[in-house]
């Protein structure tokens, strides 16, 4: 059996049985897109299923996710770089390996200390 990837596009597969993701190969298309350039901040989502998602973000040095609350709860794993993450009452530092977990309408923002690459998990209504 030949294992499936998610392919850039609209026919790239978000669901199914068994799907597989190479994150270097992602991280080094999201670098690649015009908006990271423009913007220093692109994202990808990897996978998505009823009541999952995979979000894989990259941020440039400095950059921020400014403050909201997600209606579900999610976790946050950094791959590279560090993130600076203010949820509810903790201000974390997070670098590669580091994961947190936040409840849904937790309160956060987040600040790339360093260029970072993070995987983000959306799970269903909390």
């Amino acid at each position: 059996m030949a294992l499936r990837e998610p392919r850039r596009g609209m026919d790239r597969p978000l669901s199914g049985e068994v799907l597989t993701a190479r994150l270097p190969l992602l991280l080094d298309e999201l670098r690649a897109e015009e908006i990271w350039d423009e913007e220093g901040r692109n994202s990808r989502t990897v996978f998505k299923a009823q009541g999952l998602r995979v979000v894989l973000v990259l941020l440039g040095a400095g950059r921020r996710v400014r403050s909201h609350k997600a209606e579900s709860p999610l976790t946050l794993q950094v791959i590279e770089g560090q993130v600076r993450l203010r949820a509810g009452k903790e201000d974390l530092i997070l670098g590669p390996g580091a994961i947190a977990e936040l409840g849904a309408k937790v309160p956060h923002d987040l600040k790339a200390t360093k260029e970072a690459a993070f995987l983000l998990t959306i799970g269903g209504r909390g």
